[in-house]
């Protein structure tokens, strides 16, 4: 058994039927969604694979947030990402130390569904936003989060976002 966590927390949104992207990007545009997962990560460190990273507004870190992106070929990215501040290329291994050792940070893990399933054991915390509406998705979020304490935080007629413990 993995051991969980208390600082490293999972946020991700989900359609109503668990899709989680279509063609590599998200295919809804929720306002209360964004402001949430804003509000939830500033500041803080955001923990991604490069699809993820590569799925941003121009391909770009989040601003105001460390931002780490798990890879196998961080010479790759870090050639490409040159100069860039706030990112960092680790491995799984690397990422999974880092957290351990720096127990004063809080980190989000925000994607995608390989990172999820690689990290969601050592979370202590996962913030769900449910989209009520399906949207065709190619990629499915597959870890299986029955067994975790749901607590809905906000409803309305679009979303509910859920705290699970």
């Amino acid at each position: 058994m993995t051991l969980k966590l208390t600082n490293v927390e999972a946020i991700l949104a989900v359609d109503l039927l668990n899709g989680l992207a279509k063609n590599d990007k998200i295919p809804w545009k929720n306002k209360t969604d964004m402001k949430f997962f804003k509000n939830k990560t500033l500041d803080h460190t955001v923990v991604m694979g490069t699809k993820t990273l590569l799925s941003l507004p121009k391909a770009l870190p989040l601003s105001n947030r460390i931002n780490i992106v798990i890879t196998n070929q961080k010479d790759k990215y870090s050639s490409v990402y040159k100069n860039i501040s706030n990112l960092f290329f680790l491995d799984l291994e690397q990422t999974i130390n880092f957290m351990k050792l720096n127990t004063n940070i809080t980190f989000y893990i925000i994607g995608g569904n390989q990172i999820y399933n690689l990290l969601l054991p050592y979370c202590s915390t996962i913030w769900l936003t449910k989209i009520k509406k399906s949207y065709d998705c190619d990629l499915i979020f597959s870890y299986d989060i029955s067994s975790y304490n749901k607590e809905v935080i906000y409803e309305d007629t679009e979303l509910e976002i859920m705290y699970l413990k």
